[in-house]
């Protein structure tokens, strides 16, 4: 049953319609590999020489090497991969969680069939798979803590006396910092994940303080200092640096 509805998925998650934007985006790839990243905008008339911040360079980079090296349909088959894994997430996730295999199989094929319609190849299909890690990272950092609410009063049984959570996994948060790194460097969808990577562990750290009072500070230290390291990370320079070169592409 499970194999039935993977390979479902899959079949929602091929469209092979190109976008729109796909060859563009491969072309200006092409040029960075070649050029490094240009300084200035590059294919315009309007704002020639204008200062260009490319928000998408990283993702524009495995694009135009993936056209040139596994072609059009290793693209396809790939993007069609990696749909079927950011699925598989969900449904490992829901299984280890308790929900009955049936639920899992049906709230499976309602997110393919709804991805459907976005998953076309473009940078956007990365925040996808950084938001889903993000997500992972998180739920299992905080594994023994989430899926009840740590707030005495507004929860009906009783809690323990001490706050249950792994400080040796809470350490693996420092993962987040590359990840939003790569994130800022791919799509702009990365300042949504940002503010609920934030909102996460701020709630996280109110939830510790109800419960623990001050013996909570070093832990909302720790969440705090994760914020702001996860939030530093996107403002890092692109990984390529710009190329000072002269523009001398056709149309620049």
């Amino acid at each position: 049953m499970l194999l039935a509805t993977l390979l479902t998925c899959a079949v929602a998650l091929s469209p092979n319609s190109a976008d729109p934007d796909l060859w563009g985006h491969v072309q200006y790839g092409r040029d960075a590999l070649a050029e490094g990243l240009p300084a200035t905008t590059s294919y315009s008339y309007t704002a020639e020489d204008y200062r260009w911040i490319n928000h998408e360079n990283l993702a524009e980079l495995l694009l135009a090497a993936g056209i040139d090296t596994i072609g059009p349909i290793g693209m396809l088959i790939a993007k069609c991969l990696l749909g079927v894994g950011l699925v598989s997430l969900i449904m490992l996730h829901a299984v280890r969680r308790g929900a009955a295999l049936l639920t899992v199989c049906a709230v499976a094929l309602l997110v393919a069939v709804n991805l459907s319609y976005f998953w076309s190849m473009r940078p956007h299909v990365l925040s996808c798979l950084f938001y889903t890690l993000m997500l992972t990272l998180l739920s299992w950092c905080f594994a023994g803590w989430e899926g009840r609410c740590q707030i005495p009063r507004l929860e009906r049984d009783r809690l323990p006396d001490e706050l249950e959570y792994s400080s040796r996994r809470l350490r693996y948060l420092w993962l987040a910092v590359p990840l939003f790194f790569l994130w800022a460097n791919s799509h702009g969808g990365f300042v949504a994940g940002y503010c609920i990577y934030a909102a996460y562990l701020a709630l996280r750290g109110f939830e510790a303080v109800v419960r623990n009072g001050r013996g909570a500070f070093g832990l909302l230290r720790r969440l705090t200092m994760m914020i702001v390291a996860a939030g530093l990370a996107t403002l890092m320079a692109s990984i390529v640096t710009p190329s000072t070169a002269s523009n001398t592409s056709p149309g620049r």
